[in-house]
């Protein structure tokens, strides 16, 4: 029954660690102000400490549970460790495409000859950028599409040798960039309808 009762505890804790790991990296990345500042701590400043330390919170628990051994001391320096280790590791973040596609429109009325102000003029009477282009003598869908894709991909590929991307990451991108730039060239844009007026309520008669 005791051996239960300790793996429902180590359970618990472990479930705390868990929910506590997000607030983690916030507490790794939390420094103390200088000492010639610590007179400026504002009020309450405190409480929002304690609400930034959730390791703090986890090591009082888990002492409690050490000194009622209902877990090992070796279990909870493992939790503890695991949990700096995941505050000093946080995850990447994964870089979108946007950001590499550029300003299409611009790049599509400079290979279209036209300014853009002309451009979008055409563009709000429902016609797309593949339609335009296909109207346009001399000119081809196909032929901006790859200007459009190359683009991208050069801006990826500087983006990789100034150590902002790494080759995985700009793989991934480059397999998204034609989508993208399928998707923009035929984009109807069209404004969408307006909502119907709602019905006048009848004005109520007065009361004789």
């Amino acid at each position: 029954m005791a051996g239960l009762k300790r793996t429902w505890a180590l359970a618990a804790a472990v479930g705390a660690f868990t929910t506590a790991l997000a607030g983690g990296v916030a507490f790794a990345s939390f420094q103390a102000p200088p000492a010639d500042q610590a007179t400026m701590t504002p009020p309450g400043a405190g409480a929002l400490a304690d609400r930034e330390s959730p390791r703090t919170k986890i090591k009082a628990t888990l002492d409690a549970l050490v000194a009622k051994r209902t877990i090992t001391q070796a279990q909870e320096d493992a939790i503890l460790k695991a949990l700096d280790d995941q505050a000093a590791a946080p995850k990447p973040k994964t870089p979108t495409i946007r950001p590499f596609i550029g300003h299409l429109t611009g790049t599509a009325a400079t290979y279209l000859g036209i300014n853009e102000r002309d451009l979008a003029a055409q563009l709000r009477t429902g016609k797309s950028i593949a339609a335009i282009t296909a109207a346009t003598p001399r000119k081809s869908v196909s032929e901006l599409a790859a200007l459009l894709t190359k683009n991208a991909n050069d801006k990826i590929d500087q983006a990789v040798s100034t150590k902002k991307l790494t080759a995985d990451q700009a793989g991934a991108l480059k397999t998204k960039v034609a989508g993208e730039v399928t998707k923009f060239l035929e984009h109807s844009f069209t404004k969408p309808a307006p909502r119907p007026a709602a019905p006048l309520q009848p004005t109520p008669s007065p009361t004789p």
